[in-house]
């Protein structure tokens, strides 16, 4: 399986998390930022950090942290090892990976997308925002960052910009997952 379809099946999932994150935050009891970092954290007490996890994702990770140790400069081996750990739900763990690989390959799509969303994760939402807004500046049509800026802004209780931004992906990019996200977003927000 090649580097970007993995990269792919990370955004994607990451996507899905970002909406169950604004779903939480729309919930009526509780902080609603609190709960939604609290539930998808990787450091929530009630979960370890290999419960629910595949084997055969254990053992890739053990597997790319050996690739990456002989090679620390390889950016393919440094995005695959976060991409793993997204995938075992560690997005904390992830993070200096993608910082090391964002520090090689300053622009690389993929790269800044699952740092921005491991910061989100991580509840750094400055940092998350901060690398959005990088990515946008070198990629200000994608799709995935138009949404995750959206959702941050959700997260941080600014709605208003959280509109604005999922109304211009959908004007950008229509038909698309993100778009449709989007859409599902501003529903919730009670924007449409």
């Amino acid at each position: 399986m090649s580097s970007k379809a993995i990269s792919f099946g990370v955004i994607f999932l990451l996507i899905g998390v970002v909406v169950f994150a604004l779903v939480l935050y729309n919930a009526p009891q509780g902080d609603a930022i609190t709960q939604a970092s609290g539930v998808v954290s990787p450091h929530n007490p009630s979960m370890s950090s290999t419960s629910n996890v595949h084997p055969d994702v254990v053992h890739q990770i053990a597997v790319l942290e050996s690739a990456v140790k002989k090679d620390p400069k390889n950016v393919a081996h440094l995005s695959m090892l976060a991409a793993a750990l997204i995938d075992a739900n560690r997005h904390a763990e992830a993070i200096p990976y993608l910082e090391r690989a964002n520090a090689i390959a300053p622009k690389d799509e993929s790269v800044l997308l699952n740092l921005s969303v491991c910061y989100a994760q991580a509840g750094r939402y400055d940092q998350a925002m901060d690398v959005t807004n990088r990515l946008l500046r070198y990629h200000p049509s994608q799709p995935s960052a138009l949404y995750n800026k959206g959702a941050l802004y959700a997260t941080m209780g600014k709605t208003e910009d959280a509109a604005r931004w999922w109304k211009k992906l959908i004007a950008l990019a229509p038909g698309t997952d993100d778009a449709k996200k989007a859409s599902a977003g501003l529903t919730q927000l009670g924007n449409r």
